[in-house]
């Protein structure tokens, strides 16, 4: 539990030097936890990034990854700790915007997954709610379905806080 509360202190820490990085006003950052049943541990850090890609801002490219570490092993570690990570592009489209700080978004992302001894293919599909909550912040709260390699699909709820740059 010590590993996933460092992962989620340098995820915020990345979050708060975005507003360094970019000039634009409409790209977000995310950071936060994510739950999927399947993944042993249940609970994962998670990190989003979404650039618009049409000029009325509502497509968004959006990237995200879930870390957790899930033990010590030779393979992929840092710090000698083994980490299952999750790794997702898609796009995201504005369905409905609630009201000017809430809004609506539908989400299809393919991507791939590791566990530290093998790769697979990864897809989720959903949506999240958003809200402004001022000064370019933000809350994301993702309700998504996630398909790992062969395994059956299940609830991969995530929840975070969001940085416009």
């Amino acid at each position: 539990m010590k590993v996933l509360l460092r992962v989620l202190i340098v995820c915020i820490v990345l979050l708060l030097t975005l507003p360094a990085i970019a000039q634009q006003q409409e790209r977000f950052g995310a950071a936060g936890i994510g739950y999927f049943s399947l993944s042993r541990p249940n609970i994962q850090g998670w990190a989003a990034l979404g650039i618009p890609i049409t000029s009325d801002k509502k497509v968004l490219s959006y990237t995200d990854c879930d870390i957790a570490v899930v033990g010590t092993a030779p393979q992929f570690t840092i710090a000698g700790l083994k980490l299952q990570y999750t790794i997702r592009t898609g796009l995201a489209y504005n369905m409905l915007k609630i009201t000017t700080t809430w809004s609506l978004w539908g989400l299809a992302a393919p991507g791939l997954s590791a566990n530290g001894d093998k790769v697979f293919s990864n897809f989720e599909y959903g949506g999240f709610i958003h809200k402004d909550v001022g000064k370019g912040w933000g809350l994301l709260i993702a309700f998504t379905a996630e398909k790992a390699g062969v395994i059956a699909t299940d609830f991969a709820p995530r929840m975070g806080v969001t940085r416009k740059f």
